[in-house]
C-alpha cells in the first residue's frame, strides 16, 4: 500500500499525459486554500475559491473557480469553470464554458461548448454541439419555446386584469 503524502502545498514534478518531460506543479493535498496560480496544479482532497492555471486535475477536490486552458476533475465539484479542454469523470459543476467538454457520468447545470461528448451524464441546459448519452432539461430551442409560452401566459393574465380593473 502506497505511502500518503501530508497534506499542504508543495512544488512537484508532473508528467503530462502525452509528454515524457516532468513539469513544475503546484500540488495541494487535503488543505483549503483561497487562491491558486500557477502553469500546473494538482488537488487532492483539497478545496479552491479560485484556480488560475495552464493544466489543472482535481482529484476528490471542490473549487469555486476555475481558469484553465486544460481541466481534468475526477470526483470533484466546481461552481464555474472557464476552460478550452474540459473532462469530467464522476464530477459536478454548476457552470461550464469550454471549447472542447467530456463528460463521462457527472451532472451540470447550465454547459456552452463548441464540442461535447456525454457519457451517462445530465445536464439543465445546454448550448453548442453534442454526442453521446445525455439528458437535458432545457437545450436552446426547448428554452425559447418555454419562453415564449411564458411570455404568452403573462399576456393573458395582464390582459385579464386590464379587463377586469376597467369594470371595477
Amino acid at each position: 500500500m502506497a505511502e500518503e503524502s501530508q497534506p499542504g502545498i508543495r512544488e512537484t514534478t508532473y508528467k503530462q499525459p502525452a509528454s515524457r518531460e516532468p513539469s513544475p506543479a503546484t500540488e495541494v493535498e487535503r488543505t483549503s486554500v483561497q487562491n491558486v496560480e500557477a502553469q500546473t496544479v494538482i488537488m487532492k482532497r483539497g478545496s479552491a475559491q479560485s484556480i488560475n492555471a495552464e493544466r489543472v486535475s482535481l482529484e476528490q477536490a471542490a473549487a469555486r473557480s476555475i481558469d484553465a486552458k486544460s481541466l481534468q476533475m475526477n470526483r470533484s465539484a466546481a461552481a464555474r469553470v472557464n476552460s478550452e479542454r474540459v473532462v469530467l469523470q464522476g464530477s459536478s459543476s454548476s457552470q461550464i464554458s469550454a471549447h472542447e467538454l467530456r463528460m463521462v457520468r457527472s451532472q451540470a447545470g447550465v454547459v456552452m461548448a463548441r464540442e461535447a461528448r456525454f457519457e451517462g451524464s445530465r445536464i439543465f441546459f445546454f448550448a453548442g454541439r453534442a454526442e453521446g448519452d445525455v439528458s437535458t432539461a432545457l437545450t436552446i430551442p426547448t428554452a425559447a419555446a418555454l419562453g415564449a409560452a411564458f411570455g404568452a401566459g403573462v399576456a393573458v393574465v395582464v390582459a385579464l386584469l386590464r379587463v377586469a380593473f376597467r369594470r371595477g
